[in-house]
């Protein structure tokens, strides 16, 4: 996956998350942040063109210094989230650890479990 590469390139790793796991993406977040604050916005004059500039000024706004700083917030909760959940990971079975083998492109061929002992 040229994304997976490209981001590695730039020293990041890309973890894939399964969707009931979305709450763990912090761009999921952030565009509940943003639907937040343009539905606060709606009136009953509300149209799509109406409701495009506002899209628009949301995303232009998170680069204030305030929007910045709940952009912040949010990937620092869903760190520490991913932190807690992988300790109580460790902590339910430390002796069963997922064995995820991929292919030359980074997709998973197969998932299974690995004693340790």
């Amino acid at each position: 996956m040229y994304i997976v590469h490209a981001a590695d390139d730039f020293g990041h790793k890309i973890v894939f998350t399964t969707p009931p796991y979305s709450y763990l993406q912090p761009i999921e977040l952030i565009w509940a942040h943003i639907k937040r604050n343009v539905q606060r916005q709606y009136t009953i004059g509300t149209n799509l063109s109406i409701l495009k500039g506002r899209l628009d000024d949301q995303f232009e706004s998170l680069t204030s210094t305030a929007e910045n700083l709940v952009v912040q917030m949010i990937i620092s909760h869903v760190y520490k989230r991913i932190m807690e959940l992988e300790q109580e990971i460790r902590e339910e079975d430390e002796t069963q650890l997922p064995l995820i083998v991929l292919d030359e492109n980074d997709s998973v061929v197969t998932v299974s479990s690995a004693s340790t002992d």
